[in-house]
């Protein structure tokens, strides 16, 4: 009988299962197989095989409740969406620089009106509308850094999407190999641990 090695280093024969599904389901809920203090317990499996069933690889197995990754890819797209519209958002830059304008102008007149007629503003005032005026410049620097910051955590929120559809990905337990159902070790609907075998 030809024996199929996998990659994580599991021997199978032909026709067996077990030692995949094993493996399959530990991966699949990110857990830890040696691990003892891990004992997490996950809604069981919605069976897609039967004993003596013919598989090739990528068949479905079994589906583990994906309630919670669901939830979590949900709330993870919301939190995306939120972050797509204030990284798109440029309020703040447009109205910086319509500031920028108007303190300039008020500067600029200012000065104007001091060369016609000499102390027509006095100079405190002079340097108080200079320093608004450069003030509103910084803060477009400062609106135009928002907006690449909230670019930037639009970014980590498209990887967490994309991480939660993985995890949701994940509860589909398919079949590694070309083989046979010898065995189911779980029904439809129980409970199992990570790390225990299905089939």
């Amino acid at each position: 009988m030809r024996s199929t090695a996998l990659l994580s280093g599991i021997t199978l024969q032909p026709g067996t299962l077990r030692a995949v599904l094993l493996d399959r389901l530990t991966r699949s809920l990110g857990k830890d197989p040696d691990s003892a203090t891990q004992r997490d317990i996950y809604d069981a499996l919605s069976l897609a095989v039967r004993e003596g069933d013919k598989v090739s690889v990528g068949y479905p197995l079994a589906q583990i409740d994906a309630t919670q990754q669901k939830l979590k890819h949900s709330l993870a797209e919301i939190e995306r969406q939120g972050a797509e519209e204030k990284a798109h958002e440029d309020i703040d830059i447009r109205f910086s620089k319509a500031s920028a304008a108007v303190a300039e102008t008020e500067y600029q007149q200012s000065v104007e009106a001091n060369n016609r007629h000499h102390n027509t503003i006095p100079q405190p005032e002079v340097r108080r509308l200079k320093l608004a005026a450069h003030k509103t410049e910084l803060q477009i620097e400062k609106a135009v850094s928002e907006q690449h910051m909230a670019e930037l955590a639009l970014a980590t929120r498209q990887a967490e999407v994309k991480l939660a559809a993985s995890s949701v990905a994940q509860c589909q337990i398919a079949s590694p190999i070309e083989g046979e159902i010898v065995e189911l070790m779980r029904r439809p609907g129980e409970w199992v641990n990570p790390g225990e075998p299905i089939a």
